[in-house]
């Protein structure tokens, strides 16, 4: 289903990318600040700490990099709107981002 089996090396090149030096997760998650408070609080739930701190800014993360194909690929999807408008410079680092993705995932094919 992946395109590998799974005694075979795989390599995701677009994990490899420079992230964008903006804060992204606040840009996809505009209230992961107050979320964040409202857990520390007296009636807050410290169950929502590993979402908060961990999986939304990796969630976040997979959506950016993964992003560099979906502008490149369907630049009028709203997930490349989404993100063209909420982050800061976000379609000039994905279009930077996907030479240097490209020639990374080249580079690993060819030492296979």
């Amino acid at each position: 289903m992946a395109g590998f089996s799974k005694h075979e090396q795989w390599y995701v090149g677009h994990c490899c990318a420079d992230m964008p030096t903006v804060d992204y997760v606040k840009y996809l998650f505009p209230d992961i600040d107050n979320w964040k408070k409202e857990m520390n609080g007296k009636f807050g739930d410290k169950h929502a700490y590993n979402m908060l701190y961990k999986l939304l800014p990796y969630l976040a993360g997979v959506a950016v990099q993964d992003s560099i194909y979906w502008l490149h690929d369907f630049p009028n999807h709203e997930v490349s709107v989404y993100l063209k408008a909420q982050i800061p410079e976000y379609e000039q680092w994905a279009r930077r981002m996907l030479p240097v993705v490209e020639e990374k995932m080249q580079t690993c094919i060819k030492l296979r």
